[in-house]
C-alpha cells in the first residue's frame, strides 16, 4: 500500500471503498493508528516492545488520523446504504440507553457533547442513564426515563475517530517520551478534535473549567427503584495540571478518552480495563454473579456454548490459553494487569 501511494496519487478503486473513496493516504494513516493503539494496549506488560511499535507508527512517513477528515467512517451513499445498528437497538428495539457512568461524566463536566451523544429522556426532558449489569428490571421502566442514543436509521458507522490518535499520542509522550509536543498540547488538541468530530460547540470553556467535577452520586431516573449509589467515578476536573503525578495525568487523558471513544463501547472497555481508568459506577449484582466480584468490573466475554459444540478442539485449545479461572467473565485478558 505504501509501496502504491508513493507513486501514485490518484484514487485506488474509489468506486468500492466506504470508508475512504479511494484515498490509499488515509488506508496507510488508518493503519498506523491501529498499530499505535496495539502498541499501547501491550505497553504495561512489554514496555519495550510498545516503544518499538509505537514509535514506529508515531514516525512512519505517512503519519497517523490527525483530522476529523481522515477518521475511519463507514459513510452511507446512494448505492450503499444500510440500518445503523446502534440506532437499531436503540431505537427500533429499545434495548439500549445511556450507561450511568456516562450520566455521571457527561452532567457532571456539563459536557457540550451530550446533546450530540444521546437524546433527552422522554419523561423528564434531562440526560440520564442506567446502570449496566443490573438483572430483574423491566425495559418499559427504562425507556422514558433514561436517555436513547442520538442516532438516526441511515446515520454512518464510526470506526476510528481522529481525536483517539491525539489520547494515544499524549500517553505515548507521558509514559514512553515519544513524539515531538507536549503531553498538553496532545491532550487538548484530542478534546478538541473530539469535540469538532460531534460538531459542538465551546470547547475553549471546557478545556479551562479547573471546577467541575463528574457526580459522586448516581441517581436511578425511575420511580420504583430509586436506587442512589455512591458513582466511585473518577475526580477529576478538565483542565491540565502539570503540577499533578504521572498517574493522575493519565487518569485525566483516560477519562476524556473513554468519553470522546463514544460510540465505541469496545474500545472504551478495552481501555478501561488496560489503565484502569475512568472509574466507574459501581454494579451490585451480575448477571455472572458467581464469575465477577460485586463492585468490580466484567473482564471478558465467555465463549458462546455453541463454539464447544461446534469448535470443541480450537474452543478447549483456548481456554487453556486464558489462564486465571478459564472461561469465565472474571477471567482477565493478558494485557489487563492494572486494575
Amino acid at each position: 500500500m505504501v509501496a502504491y501511494s508513493d507513486k501514485n496519487s490518484a484514487n485506488y478503486m474509489e468506486q468500492y471503498d466506504y470508508i475512504y473513496s479511494g484515498n490509499v493516504k488515509n488506508w496507510i494513516k488508518f493503519a498506523n493508528t491501529l498499530r499505535l493503539r496495539l502498541a499501547m494496549r501491550i505497553s504495561f506488560v512489554d514496555r519495550a516492545k510498545a516503544e518499538t511499535e509505537a514509535a514506529a507508527a508515531i514516525n512512519h512517513s505517512y503519519g497517523l488520523i490527525t483530522t476529523v477528515s481522515e477518521s475511519a467512517i463507514l459513510h452511507q451513499t446512494t448505492s450503499f446504504t444500510f440500518i445503523n445498528p446502534i440506532w437499531e437497538v436503540s431505537e427500533s428495539f429499545q434495548d439500549m440507553r445511556m450507561g450511568a457512568t456516562m450520566d455521571c461524566y457527561l452532567n457532571g463536566y456539563k459536557d457540550p457533547r451530550t446533546s450530540k451523544y444521546f437524546r433527552p429522556a422522554t419523561k423528564s426532558g434531562a440526560y440520564y442513564g442506567v446502570r449496566n449489569g443490573m438483572t430483574n428490571i423491566s425495559k418499559d421502566a427504562y425507556k422514558e426515563a433514561a436517555s436513547g442514543l442520538n442516532f438516526e436509521t441511515n446515520s454512518n458507522m464510526q470506526w476510528m475517530d481522529a481525536s483517539e490518535a491525539y489520547f494515544l499520542l499524549a500517553e505515548a509522550k507521558l509514559r514512553l517520551n515519544l513524539g515531538t509536543e507536549t503531553v498538553k498540547s496532545y491532550y487538548e488538541k484530542a478534546v478538541r478534535t473530539s469535540f469538532t468530530s460531534k460538531g459542538a460547540a465551546g470547547v475553549d470553556n471546557y478545556l479551562a473549567d479547573a471546577v467541575s467535577l463528574p457526580l459522586t452520586t448516581y441517581t436511578d431516573p425511575t420511580t420504583n427503584r430509586g436506587t442512589n449509589v455512591s458513582s466511585f467515578v473518577s475526580q477529576l476536573t478538565i483542565a491540565w495540571d502539570e503540577a499533578v503525578s504521572e498517574e493522575k495525568k493519565l487518569e485525566r487523558i483516560m477519562i476524556q478518552k473513554w468519553i470522546a471513544l463514544y460510540p465505541d463501547g469496545q474500545e472504551a472497555w478495552s481501555e478501561m480495563r488496560r489503565t484502569g481508568y475512568p472509574g466507574f459506577v459501581r454494579i451490585n449484582s451480575y448477571q455472572y454473579a458467581t464469575e465477577v466480584a460485586s463492585n468490580a468490573l466484567i473482564s471478558r466475554l465467555k465463549f458462546p456454548t455453541t463454539e464447544y459444540s461446534d469448535n470443541s478442539q480450537n474452543t478447549q485449545a483456548a481456554v487453556s490459553l486464558l489462564g486465571g479461572n478459564g472461561d469465565i467473565a472474571g477471567t482477565r485478558l493478558w494485557w489487563d494487569t492494572r486494575r
